[in-house]
């Protein structure tokens, strides 16, 4: 049996606001990897900053003894 026009609207509204659910819940958890993969890089480069700092001031230090 062929669905009404009325069934049809209400079924394609249906599947639009699934894609639009799709999407926001896509654009939100690539948003929360970005940021994860943010705080991962800071905390990689802030400690490879503190490792050079350390090497610097130790190298520095035992030059003046």
């Amino acid at each position: 049996m062929a669905m009404s026009s009325d069934e049809a609207y209400h079924e394609n509204e249906r599947q639009v606001k699934d894609r639009k659910e799709k999407r926001k819940l896509y654009r939100s958890n690539r948003h929360s990897r970005d940021k994860f993969q943010e705080r991962l890089d800071f905390k990689f480069y802030d400690f490879k900053a503190l490792e050079v700092f350390l090497l610097v001031s130790l190298t520095h230090y035992n030059g003046h003894i």
